[in-house]
């Protein structure tokens, strides 16, 4: 079970944790910025893999998200 969170959560968190990062220096245009601050926060819910060996895997998870200080 601990392989079938990783495989589905891990790959989501880090494009949740490196987009903050990523976006502003390598592609900061000013509608992006706003967008992505607009969806800074907390998330929690249920989700379900929807490709793969694991398709169909239910799963629930609890991410928060900001941008660090001085971005």
């Amino acid at each position: 079970m601990k392989s079938v969170i990783l495989s589905s959560v891990l790959p989501l968190a880090v494009v949740v944790s490196t987009t903050a990062g990523l976006v502003e220096k390598a592609f900061a245009a000013e509608p992006d910025k706003q967008f992505f601050q607009s969806v800074e926060g907390k998330w929690v819910g249920p989700g379900e893999i929807v490709a793969g060996k694991y398709k169909g895997t239910k799963f629930t998870c609890s991410f928060t998200g900001s941008t660090p200080d001085g971005k």
